[in-house]
């Protein structure tokens, strides 16, 4: 029987993939994007599932990602909570799952994981500078493409 998180384990081994965070950051960002989702849509384009090392992070983060592009909203804790009950099976890990959705943000962690989150995304920002369809972009003149990559590495923000 195939379920959700063996589709994430799936993920090929052989594909080295950045995990900028921590075990308890992971738990944090999620937290963070479900509590403060006008704070999240600046830096949540930058992610990726997969950089999450948490199955169950990687999982909810999928879900919140999933659901931003499809409507450009996150969904309440309580809609998402729905959402993922309805899909989980039996075999699935659902407790440490809902774990992750039902946990709230710590207050005294709050700044210090924006302040990460920015660093990251601004890093992540000016580094499409440097990718090769910034270079192509360079090469055809297109430097409207360029402006548009620096305005938006410059509109992160808290």
């Amino acid at each position: 029987m195939d379920t959700t998180l063996k589709n994430i384990e799936a993920i090929d081994d052989d594909v080295s993939q950045e995990r900028p965070f921590g075990n308890y950051e992971e738990e944090a960002i999620v937290s963070l994007a479900i509590d403060h989702p006008e704070f999240f849509t600046a830096v949540g384009r930058f992610m990726t599932p997969d950089m999450f090392g948490r199955l169950e992070c990687q999982f909810v983060m999928g879900k919140l990602l999933n659901h931003f592009e499809k409507h450009s909203i996150l969904p309440t804790r309580e809609l998402l909570r729905d959402e993922i009950t309805t899909e989980l099976t039996e075999d699935d890990p659902f407790e440490p799952i809902l774990e992750i959705v039902d946990r709230k943000s710590q207050p005294r962690e709050v700044p210090i994981v924006k302040d990460t989150l920015l660093k990251w995304a601004r890093d992540r920002a000016f580094g499409l500078l440097y990718s090769d369809e910034a270079q192509d972009a360079y090469a055809r003149g297109d430097y409207g493409y360029l402006e548009n990559l620096l305005q938006d590495a410059n509109r992160i923000a808290d």
